[in-house]
């Protein structure tokens, strides 16, 4: 298990997950037996920087310049309007995989109206062969110590312990990525 905190990225054979999304984005690539996770905050100057390490840290981890896999790009809401051209970064830099981009769009409504959305976790499993992709708002008391160390990180210095949400947490339910919860949009 591993989730991804700001500037961070790593893997793991199954479930791969990104922290605090409001006006971040996430991004997984999926392999074939493997999941890659970063997180990629909204700041001009890290965009590419984080693009650029995430497409490294693939085709080094799949041992290709073009591997097989899929492209997942998660936003919260209508933050990050980039977001299409962003994966087209990610995509041109991993031979053109089927890329998707996730707008999250039901769950994370705000406390006060009119306020940014709740920050939403991002976690994808593959379970028996199948790609499960599902978010939630877990509260910042809920995460604890805990899953895989990152790979790296691209910028920043933000704390070096890994964190993941706590076992009720990983347990309640969360929300499906559906076109019913999320606008969903392929990217080429």
């Amino acid at each position: 298990m591993y989730y991804a905190q700001m500037f961070d990225y790593g893997t793991d054979q199954n479930h791969v997950g990104i922290t605090g999304i409001v006006g971040c984005m996430g991004v997984v690539f999926a392999a074939p037996a493997h999941l890659y996770a970063i997180h990629i905050p909204d700041m001009t100057n890290s965009r590419l920087v984080g693009a650029n390490a995430f497409v490294a840290m693939v085709q080094g981890g799949e041992g290709a310049p073009n591997p097989a896999g899929t492209l997942h790009v998660f936003v919260n809401g209508m933050s990050r309007h980039t977001a299409d051209a962003e994966a087209r970064t990610m995509l041109d830099g991993l031979g053109a995989p089927a890329t998707k981009v996730y707008r999250l769009m039901t769950g994370l409504d705000p406390a006060i109206p009119g306020s940014d959305p709740l920050a939403a976790t991002i976690r994808v499993q593959l379970v028996a062969g199948a790609l499960q992709l599902e978010y939630k708002h877990v509260p910042d008391n809920q995460w604890i110590p805990g899953g895989n160390a990152r790979t790296g990180r691209y910028a920043g210095s933000l704390a070096d312990t890994p964190t993941r949400p706590n076992a009720g947490e990983l347990a309640a339910a969360w929300n499906q990525m559906t076109n019913a919860t999320c606008h969903i949009r392929g990217v080429h």
